[in-house]
C-alpha cells in the first residue's frame, strides 16, 4: 500500500516566503500568488513548491480558489 500524497495549498497576496521551513513537512506545496509585489517570488526555492503567479486578482476569493 502506498503512502498518501500530502498537499499544502495556499493563496496569498502577501510573502509567502516565512512559510518555507513548514514545506518539507508535504509531498507538494501549491502556492498561488495573487498580489501585486513579486519581487521575492525568485527567493522560494524549493523542490516540493508549485508557484503560480498568473492569477489577476480582482477581490474575488472565490474566484481565486477555484
Amino acid at each position: 500500500m502506498t503512502r498518501p500524497t500530502i498537499s499544502l495549498c495556499i493563496i496569498t497576496n502577501t510573502n509567502a516566503k516565512g512559510l518555507e521551513p513548514y514545506f518539507k513537512y508535504f509531498d507538494e506545496v501549491l502556492i498561488q500568488l495573487n498580489g501585486q509585489d513579486k519581487s521575492y517570488v525568485p527567493s522560494i526555492k524549493h523542490p516540493r513548491v508549485k508557484l503560480y503567479t498568473d492569477f489577476e486578482w480582482d477581490d474575488d476569493f472565490a474566484k481565486a480558489r477555484n
